[in-house]
């Protein structure tokens, strides 16, 4: 046998399928593009939820078996604002999302500034990189996240497209290609013994796409940036989805798992809306906060 075919069989043996006549249902709930709203309005033009709205959905969850909570980036403003930030992504772990993808907003003060939350929040890009001492460079996030859930093991990727963010080596920002970085997550991945593999993907649709045509073994891509509402579909050999702008939607893809992978899938999707949803007391709270914060320093 000669070396290639021994390491594609050594690869694909790592996949870890279910025994034959089991099943089992996963379920995600994914969100994007929450752009900083941690309160929403009831504006004419453009009248938004706001987390207040989604955590007061998601905190009273009732259990449904294995779970995942993601989310594909940009949840905070463009423009920074390190309190905001701070209390949205104390939110996210309130609410127990498991990975957060970086997006472009995530690096407006540049990857040193977000650096500072990934030790206490579940924050994740394994294509970027940033200066932490003269010639020395930190990977973001070096391997997948792995999550044990219900008997299955979930890889996540999450990935940062380089047309999404203007000026990253200005702001010391090196942006590995998407592509090949897929592939070192996914060799190791294999070597793992996972059941499923979820791609978050901060960028174009189109360029997910081809990236799953030349990196085979990824299941689902929940996709952000373009702040487009797209129900789960399988295009090639996985399934996408991306929730929409803003936060007022909140994606739920229903996974049904068998020996041959993904046998089934259900999905709907949640919208939230600023007059008629409950807030959440705890973020309510929050935002109060915030706000009387901001009017010290306004009319100081």
């Amino acid at each position: 046998m000669n070396v290639l075919l021994r390491l594609l069989l050594l690869l694909s043996a790592g996949l870890c399928a279910l025994p034959a006549g089991t099943e089992t249902t996963l379920r995600i709930y994914y969100t994007a593009s929450l752009n900083g709203n941690l309160d929403g309005c009831n504006c004419d033009m453009n009248p938004v939820a706001g987390l207040v709205k989604r955590a007061a959905f998601l905190r009273n969850l009732e259990p449904t078996g294995p779970t995942l909570i993601l989310d594909a980036g940009d949840i905070f403003d463009e423009y920074p604002d390190p309190d905001l930030e701070r209390h949205i992504l104390e939110v996210y772990n309130e609410l127990g999302y498991d990975a957060i993808a970086l997006g472009d907003q995530e690096l407006a003060a540049g990857a040193g500034a977000v650096g500072k939350y990934r030790t206490a929040h579940p924050l994740f890009c394994h294509n970027l990189s940033f200066p932490v001492r003269q010639s020395e460079r930190d990977l973001f996030a070096p391997a997948p996240v792995v999550i044990e859930r219900g008997g299955l093991r979930i890889a996540i990727i999450a990935l940062l497209d380089s047309s999404t963010v203007s000026a990253a080596a200005d702001r010391g920002i090196e942006i590995s290609d998407p592509v090949s970085t897929a592939r070192q997550m996914l060799a190791s991945v294999q070597r793992s013994a996972v059941n499923l593999t979820v791609l978050l993907y901060h960028g174009p649709f189109g360029s997910a796409a081809e990236l799953v045509k030349t990196c085979p073994g990824i299941d689902v891509v929940i996709f952000a940036h373009e702040q487009q509402l797209v129900a789960p579909r399988k295009t090639g050999s996985a399934v996408f989805a991306s929730p929409g702008k803003d936060g007022d939607h909140l994606g739920i893809l229903t996974l049904h798992l068998g020996s041959r992978g993904i046998e089934k899938i259900e999905s709907e999707f949640r919208f939230f809306s600023y007059t008629k949803d409950p807030d959440d007391p705890a973020v309510r709270s929050r935002i109060d906060t915030y706000r009387q914060k901001l009017r010290s320093h306004l009319f100081y």
